[in-house]
C-alpha cells in the first residue's frame, strides 16, 4: 500500500506539472495568436460564500471527485482493455487518450483537453504503475496542489 501512495504522489507531482506548463503554453498561444489571457480563478467565488461551503468543495476535490473520476476514466475503461487487448497493446494507449480527452472536456472546454486532459494522461500512466490507488492518490494529491496555489493566490494577491 505504502508504495502505490508512493507513486501516486511521483505521478501527482507530475501531472501538476503537466498542467502548469500546459497552461504556461496554452496562455503563450492565446497572447501571441489572440493577444488574449486566462487567468485561473479556481476558488474566488468558492470563499465569497462561507466556510462550510469551502470545506465541502475541498472534500469534493480531494476525495470524491479523484475516487469516483478515476474510477470512470482509468479504471473501467484501461482494465476493460487490458483484459481484451493485454495490458502492452497499443489500443489501450487509444483508450487512454480518448479517455483523457474526455475528461479533459468534463471540466469545461476546449481548453482542458490540454490541461486536465495531459494529467488524465499521467494519472493513467500511474494507474498502469500502481493500480487506481495510485491513480486517485495522485488525481487528490494534483488536485490539493492546486488548490494551495489558488488559496495562496486569494490571501496573498
Amino acid at each position: 500500500m505504502e508504495e502505490k501512495i508512493r507513486i501516486g504522489i511521483k505521478y501527482g507531482n507530475m501531472a501538476f506539472l503537466a498542467i502548469f506548463a500546459g497552461f504556461l503554453a496554452l496562455n503563450l498561444f492565446l497572447y501571441f495568436i489572440f493577444e488574449e489571457l486566462i487567468l485561473p480563478e479556481f476558488f474566488e467565488e468558492m470563499f465569497e460564500e462561507n466556510l462550510s461551503t469551502a470545506l465541502l468543495f475541498l472534500l469534493r476535490i480531494l476525495v470524491i471527485n479523484p475516487i469516483s473520476e478515476e474510477g470512470v476514466f482509468r479504471l473501467i475503461p484501461i482494465d476493460i482493455a487490458s483484459r481484451i487487448w493485454g495490458r502492452e497493446n497499443k489500443i489501450v494507449w487509444t483508450v487512454i487518450v480518448i479517455s483523457s480527452i474526455i475528461f479533459g472536456l468534463i471540466h469545461g472546454s476546449w481548453r482542458n483537453i490540454f490541461l486536465q486532459g495531459s494529467a488524465g494522461i499521467v494519472f493513467s500512466i500511474a494507474f498502469l504503475k500502481g493500480g487506481y490507488i495510485s491513480s486517485a492518490v495522485a488525481h487528490s494529491y494534483c488536485n490539493l496542489l492546486i488548490a494551495m496555489l489558488s488559496i495562496m493566490k486569494i490571501l496573498f494577491f
